[in-house]
Formats: structure tokens, sequence, C-alpha cells
């Protein structure tokens, strides 16, 4: 992914934009924390090659999408080995708790009525609020705008903020407001695979297979007295609730996580595993019931927090889904836990429940947004024995030509962990007579009906090889790693193109008659016959070059280019695109200077600025200045150097473009004068204006003062009736 980082001063104007060839590392990281007063946290971590225009920023912003950004507040900035390393916080938060709300009360009022309020006077707007988020009713009294939204989200939302970016700066700031950031993925993972790695699992710690619900207590004055529950509310799963609950009850329990988890009897039985959960806004028994559901599910099972590598496009607040079929266990969670390097575009995700901050479950809030996949018609057996059913037929126990087996399937015992992978000639085990085996012990074949005790190892799992099954053929397209190969020749041929390594060399050679293109050589001594380096030689009538992809597949362009007809005899080299050299240049012995540069035709070379090191005086470079001009359009040597005499004297030695003739009209590095045949225009004694009118005449744009603008006109003159020929 192409990558920039933009960089800010402390007014939030653009300092400059650092673009992906000089980051070094960017790591950007999301997480959804488990108490839901905190915001999102985002952190950015950039580390650039060393600029001193940024080591002192302030802010910094990477592009989210085409539309908007997000921006961090610099807290560290590091210098070490030449580089710079930046670590940021989101600066929303960061730039929001420096607001205060005074007083806002809102009853019943919509969020984002509510959100509007609070963020007045900010230039924060709100620009997108979920359908559905309950009314607010609340008091919001002088504390900042970053705690108010904090407490805002208490209700039942989530927040993001973004904004965009111009010329100068921040464009436009925003926060959007959903019930729940993320949106429905398809990703989904099962215990095993290797795409999923438990992070971290708790079995046992306080798991609870029935919930009372306790919802808004009784105003009697002084306090609140006996708070509503649910008793006389009914739930049937025949009528498609998704536990039974009788009126008269106030518990709901998870039947079949109670014979997993409860409270063992004397008696054999398994007693529920109690605990209170309190809503203190709720003022509806249904809605209390269907809120302690929502935290029974989560409490009724084991903790468990994932990392997983996701898929570009993955982002922090997606829900997945876990599947572990030991355990019976399906359900749908959430990615709290982003970490996206911006170079790569790798994203490495941490999901399920987020234990690194709180191990204890929250009474009253679903901190990780669990909720069972199961159908709300299924009961636990029916959905265990419909995962069953689909387990055999992805692994395939009801039939196809690869089957993953368990000791369930071998008769051994009634576990469905895998042991076997097999690969069989047939569609099952009874109609085959040749299977490959992978495991425990290695990969073998086995050879008639199915039986273990036939089982013939062909390489060991602890790597050793079974020769005996070799067979005699061709080894096509495969990696040899880790290995010596003494006295071979190695050879490659696709499409008419050969690659040989043979000797100590790599030859590139055309197919049809055999001719070398290409080949590393080594480089012998004449003289001693030792080993001195490494020759890339290219034969005769083929070019070689360096190039650079283009965007369509089979696009490029050269950039070192030695031509088909060079020769040691005629040597060429064609260079495209932009050189950059860090040294010294020498051309046929000379030494390059930097800032003689310029074109061949007159008129056309201009200098640089670039001066050697033994030119330390202004008039030095004013002289090497005209110097470098002459030479680059064509005067020679010998010539310059007598423009070079006259202007000395004009100037009275000081090479100054900026020379007024003393009680005179003359001006410039040659004094022009058109106090009595002027060039053009009428005669005048002001010999700035008179060099002035030369130069529009001659169209040199560059200020009349200069060493170029003059060095110019000279030029000009010279074919233009002060020298040679009249001006027309």
């Amino acid at each position: 992914m192409s990558e920039s980082i933009y960089f800010f001063d402390d007014a939030q104007q653009l300092i400059k934009m650092v673009k992906e060839e000089k980051i070094i590392e960017a790591i950007q990281e999301k997480e959804i924390t488990t108490n839901q007063e905190e915001l999102l946290n985002s952190t950015l971590s950039a580390t650039i090659q060393f600029d001193e225009e940024l080591a002192e920023a302030a802010f910094m912003a990477v592009r989210e999408q085409e539309e908007f950004f997000t921006m961090y507040r610099i807290v560290t900035i590091s210098d070490p080995d030449n580089h710079l390393i930046f670590t940021g916080v989101d600066f929303a938060p960061d730039e929001l708790d420096g607001y205060i709300v005074k007083d806002v009360r809102p009853k019943n009022e919509a969020i984002e009525t509510v959100a509007k309020r609070l963020v007045e006077g900010s230039e924060w707007r709100i620009w997108f609020v979920d359908d559905n988020i309950k009314t607010i009713t609340d008091t919001f009294y002088y504390l900042s705008i970053k705690e108010a939204l904090k407490q805002l989200q208490t209700v039942g939302c989530e927040m993001l903020f973004k904004c965009t970016l111009n010329a100068d700066g921040i464009k436009d700031k925003w926060i959007e407001i959903y019930q729940k950031i993320g949106e429905d993925s398809q990703m989904r993972y099962t215990y095993g695979e290797k795409a999923l790695t438990v992070e971290r699992e708790i079995d046992r710690s306080q798991i609870y297979t029935s919930v009372i619900g306790h919802g808004k207590g009784e105003d009697v004055g002084d306090g609140y007295g006996r708070k509503l529950e649910f008793t006389n509310v009914e739930w049937k799963k025949s009528k498609g609730d998704p536990l039974d609950k009788p009126k008269g009850q106030n518990w709901l329990e998870f039947p079949e996580m109670t014979k997993l988890y409860g409270i063992p009897r004397k008696n054999g039985e398994m007693y529920r595993r109690e605990k209170v959960v309190t809503f203190d806004d709720e003022e509806d028994a249904t809605k209390l019931l269907e809120k302690a559901y929502q935290e029974l599910l989560e409490c009724s099972r084991p903790l468990a927090q994932f990392k997983a590598t996701v898929s570009q496009g993955e982002n922090v607040g997606n829900r997945v889904t876990i599947h572990r079929y030991d355990r019976g266990y399906h359900y749908q969670t959430r990615i709290f836990k982003t970490s996206l390097n911006r170079l790569t575009g790798a994203i490495e995700a941490t999901i399920g429940d987020n234990l690194t901050t709180n191990l204890s479950r929250k009474t009253s809030k679903n901190a990780n947004d669990i909720k069972e996949l199961d159908n709300e018609k299924q009961n636990f057996y029916e959905a265990t024995e419909i995962s069953k059913w689909q387990s055999d037929v992805v692994r395939g126990a009801k039939g196809g030509s690869i089957m993953l087996m368990n000791p369930e399937d071998l008769g051994k015992s009634s576990s469905r962990q895998p042991t076997h992978m097999v690969w069989m000639n047939g569609q099952s085990i009874d109609k085959s007579n040749k299977f490959l085996v992978a495991n425990s012990n290695g990969i073998g074949f086995i050879d008639g009906k199915f039986d273990l005790n036939r089982f013939n190892s062909a390489w060991k799992i602890d790597g050793e090889f079974n020769a005996n099954f070799i067979k005699a053929g061709t080894l096509q397209a495969i990696d040899i790693r880790g290995v010596n190969i003494y006295g071979s020749m190695l050879e490659s041929d696709s499409n008419g193109f050969k690659v040989i390594i043979k000797d100590g060399q790599v030859r590139f050679i055309r197919s049809s008659d055999n001719r070398e293109m290409l080949a590393f050589s080594p480089t012998i001594a004449s003289d001693t016959g030792k080993l001195i380096g490494v020759h890339l030689i290219k034969g005769r009538g083929f070019s070689f070059a360096l190039a650079a992809k283009g965007q369509t597949k089979d696009s490029y362009r050269s950039v070192v280019e030695i031509p088909a007809d060079s020769t040691m005899e005629n040597l060429k080299l064609n260079l495209n695109g932009k050189i950059s050299i860090n040294g010294s240049l020498y051309i046929n012995g000379q030494q390059v200077v930097p800032g003689q540069g310029g074109g061949s035709t007159p008129g056309g070379g201009t200098g640089t600025g670039g001066y050697p090191p033994e030119v330390t005086s202004q008039t030095g470079k004013w002289a090497l200045e005209v110097w470098n001009y002459l030479i680059n359009n064509g005067y020679s040597k010998p010539a310059a150097a007598g423009i070079l005499g006259n202007i000395q004297e004009e100037t009275g030695h000081t090479m100054n473009p900026d020379t007024d003739q003393i009680g005179g009209p003359a001006y410039g590095l040659v004094q022009w004068d058109g106090s009595a045949y002027p060039l053009v225009g009428p005669a005048t004694w002001n010999g700035r204006e008179y060099v002035q009118r030369l130069l529009s005449a001659a169209k040199i744009s560059e200020d009349y003062r200069t060493t170029l603008a003059q060095s110019k006109l000279i030029n000009w003159s010279m074919y233009n009736g002060q020298w040679i020929g009249k001006v027309t």
C-alpha cells in the first residue's frame, strides 16, 4: 500500500508530507476497551529518516480512506541512529479535553441533539448518528467535552473522530456516533486453525449459568426501595424465545451450561451458579429480561482472547465468528484491537474477550458484544447436533476422497479431536485400497484394507525420510534449502531462456543457439592469477538493463542500459530518469563542479549557484557565475577570460553587477551607456533604466541586478548592435 504521513506544527498547519520511501516503520493501533466509559484508543508509532524540519513537529496524520484522515498529537520524539521516531495519540480526545461544557441537562432528548449541544463552541461537528439509540436524560455540568462524550457513550453507543485536510492543514473535523462501530464480517475461525492463536483463556473463572435481573428502584423519598424484576415475564422456547422462564420465577437459567459448569451436589445433580445483574436505568420488565439474557450469554461460557492475521479491510469493531466443536461453542465476537502495518498492509487483530485490561465480568454491560449465533428457534442440543453434522461433512466423514479422522471414527473413544489426515483413491474408506496418511508419527502409506497396523512410514515426524519411497524420475519446481551441491551443474530452461550455474558462473543463455546473453563471472588477476572480484558481462549483440516496472502487467522502462551495440571496443551506456550523485563527478578526468550545468545553444545555459570550496569571496562567486554562463553557452576559455578581464576593469575590480559609474551614465558589468547612442529607446543618463530597457528588448526576465541577467544581456548585445551588427 502506498503510504504518506503528514506532519503539522503546533498551530495544526502543514509542515510537509513524508512519502513511503522515507518511512522506516508506521504501526497504527486501535482498541475498544472493556470500559464503555472510555473512548476508542488510537495510537500511531512512526519511524522516518532524520529530517531537521520535523524535529519539532506537534501533530501527524494518515489517510484512512480517500475522503478522511486520522490525526494524532505527537507525545514523544526520539532521534536514534539518524532516524526520527514519533509516538502519537488520537488528537480528538486530547483537543476536546480543553473545552468545557458548562450546563447541559437533556430530558428524553435525541442523542444527536444532545451531542450537538455538547460540542458547541468547538470546531467539531456531529456528522452521523445511528438510528435506534435511546433518548438521553442526564446532566452534564462543568466537565470537558471529552468527559461529556465518555459519559454519553455509556448509554450504548461508540464514537469515531475524523478529519479532512487541505494544503494548509485541517479543513474539517467531525464525530460519527454508532451503536457499535464495525460491521458483520464473513470471517470465521475454528479452534485449532493456524490462523487463530489463543492468546489467553479462562475456562472456569467467574462462570455463571443463572442470573437474577434488577432494574430501576422505586423512589421512596430517602433513596430507592424495591428494584424492578422480571418475575412476571414469561418466556417459552416453543414460542421462539431463547430460553424457558415461567412466570413467578425471578431468575433466568441456561440449563445446558448448568450441566457443564454448575455446582455439583451429593445427589449427582448440578445446581445453577447464580449472580445478580443490575441495570439501574431500566424501567421495563421485558427489556430487563432481554438485557439479563445478553449478560447470561456472556458469563455462562469461558472467556477467551485470540490473535489472528486478517485481510485488509477488516476494521476494529467488526464482528467475526468463533467455533469450538469439541465444547459446542459457537458465538459471534468483535475485533476489539487492530495493529496495522501501514507500509505492508498487514493487520494483526485481537478478537474475542479483552482480557488484557479486565478479567472480571461487568454485571450490567456487555463488554465485548458477545451474542449467540444459534437460531432463536433452536435449542442447545439441536444446535450441537447440527454443528456435528456440518463438521462431519466438512472433514469427509460423510464421504469424499479426503477425510480428517478422530478417535470416534476409529472406535477408540468418543473424542472428536482430529488425529489422522487420510487421502484415498476412492470416495470412502470402505471403497478404497490405497491410502496416504498423516498423523503424529509422520506421513506414510497403506496398501489394501485400511488398517493402521499396516502403516508404512515414509517421512517421520522427526524429519527422517525413508529413501525407499523415492522412485526414479525428475524433480520439478522445487525449492532446495540448507544444502551444499558440489561438482554439479544446475540448468533451468523456460520459453527459450536458459540459466546455467556451473564452475562458479551464472550464465543466461538463449536456448535457440546457445549464445550467452549475460554472465556473472569471477574476475581473476592476469598477473597473479588470484580472484579479485566478480564481473557482470554482457554478451555481444544483446542489451542489459536495470528497469523499473510500470503499472500494467508487462510494462517497464530502463533506468540503466548497456545497449546491444555496446562492445569492448565501443563502450556505450544509457541513463534515464533523475540521476542523483553523492560525491564527485569526473568526465574525461575533469571534475564537474556543481552549478556548471546548462545548454549548448547561445542563451540557453544557466548556472545553479554552486561554488567550489575554494571560492569564498563574493567577488570570486560573481566571477565564477559569469564564467560558468559563458562556457556553458559556447564561448571558448580565452574569450570568456577576456570578457571577465573587461568586466573586472569596468566594475573597479569588484565584479559586482550592481555597479553605477561614478558621476556618469553607465551601469552594470560592462557599464552599458545609453546617454549618446542607445540601442533601444531615447538617450538617457540613467544607466539602470537603460539596462532594464535592454533586458526588456532581449526578453530577459531575471532581476537586472544579477549576474545571470547581465550575462545573458552581454550575449544578446554581442549580436544585436553593441559590437556586431545593429538593432533591427
